[in-house]
């Protein structure tokens, strides 16, 4: 009985042992485990082979075993051999991006620093550019400065020599008659409004309304004006003619070439009119011509003209709009300190009363109107 549980025993550990010790074992071997029935007739030497049996089959075992783990172990090599390259792949890639991103980083610092030097660079640059274009905006206003001043001084200068001028120049007139004929005094007139400044010109009629309004009233007269303190032939124009239905005398035209001797022609030109002519009124029309009046267009009379009228006291009386002329109409009465012309024939009739009265022998007798 013993045996048989020995036997029993060894079946059981050799059906513990693993397969590829069962795969491994002689077929000798297999045998004897696969039939232990028959080694129950010789129980002696079935416990000897059973136990030279075990003996095989632990040498086996541990044969396999040894193989098994060195089997394991190769395989174990060849997974840590994996495992290392894997980690020394990883460790790599993760040193390679560690130490990429680090020269990236310097890379761009790099480029921050060259950037910030260049724009550096270009603020002095643009300092110096700044300093240069100072300095010559400084050089252009100092020379503008000197020119202004050399103007400035040029300037005053012509004002001083103007003013020496002015008050040196003597607008002392005389009046002459020009004796002409219509032909020779339309020629006469035009040439010299050549002469004259342009809204003068403008401020009377034109030579052809001249000679309509001469023709229209009485007595027309031209007189030149004559500056004695200079070598010039015609300073000046005085025409004018009279109305007998107003007892008033029109002037037609009344300029001098010189502005400045406005002032004098016209004085000289109304003591004329009033110690020549019995009238008791003068007219003058001074014409606008296209001007600017508050910086806009506009119509105007000249201002010159204007002021010296005003300071001999001739005034404004109407405005006329003829055609697409606009007049304006100033005149004047006859002072009172100017003496009144004789008619020629309350001369002529003066002097003829007299004469009677010096050769009657009678005693004069006045006759008076209706008496024989």
């Amino acid at each position: 009985m013993q045996r048989i549980k020995l036997s029993e025993v060894v079946l059981e550990k050799e059906s513990k042992l693993p397969s590829g010790s069962e795969s491994s074992m002689s077929p000798q071997t297999h045998k004897s485990i696969a039939s232990p029935n028959k080694s129950n007739i010789h129980l002696n030497e079935s416990v000897e082979k059973d136990s030279s049996v075990e003996k095989s089959v632990k040498i086996e075992n541990k044969e396999n075993e040894g193989a098994q783990n060195q089997t394991s172990a190769a395989s174990d090599n060849k997974v840590n051999k994996r495992e290392t390259l894997f980690d020394l792949r990883k460790k790599k890639e993760s040193s390679t991006k560690s130490i990429v991103p680090d020269k990236v980083d310097l890379d761009k610092k790099e480029e921050v620093k060259k950037e910030e030097a260049k724009k550096e660079e270009s603020k002095k640059e643009q300092a110096k550019k700044e300093e240069a274009k100072k300095e010559q905006d400084k050089k252009i206003a100092d020379e503008k400065k000197l020119q202004e001043d050399k103007k400035a001084v040029v300037v005053e200068s012509i004002k001083e020599s103007e003013a020496e001028e002015e008050s040196e120049e003597v607008f002392d007139y005389e009046l002459y008659s020009l004796d002409l004929s219509e032909k020779e005094a339309l020629t006469y007139l035009q040439n010299y409004l050549k002469l004259l400044d342009n809204n003068l010109s403008k401020s009377f009629p034109q030579p052809d309304e001249i000679f309509k309004k001469c023709s229209e009233g009485n007595n027309a007269q031209w007189y030149g004006i004559k500056n004695k303190a200079s070598n010039s032939e015609l300073d000046g124009l005085f025409i004018y003619s009279l109305d007998s239905h107003f007892d008033r005398l029109n002037i037609l035209h009344l300029t001098t070439i010189s502005r400045k001797g406005l002032d004098s022609a016209v004085g000289l030109a109304l003591s004329h009119m009033w110690d020549n002519e019995n009238v008791n009124e003068c007219r003058i029309g001074l014409y606008h011509y296209d001007g600017e009046k508050a910086g806009k267009p506009a119509k105007v009379v000249d201002p010159d003209l204007r002021d010296v009228m005003k300071k001999h006291k001739l005034r404004w009386k109407q405005i006329l709009n003829e055609k697409n002329d606009r007049i304006i109409v100033m005149g004047g009465t006859r002072p009172d300190t100017a003496k009144k012309a004789e008619n020629d024939l309350e001369h002529i009739l003066s002097i003829k009363s007299s004469l009677l009265f010096s050769i009657s022998d009678s005693v004069p007798r006045i006759n008076t109107p209706g008496s024989d």
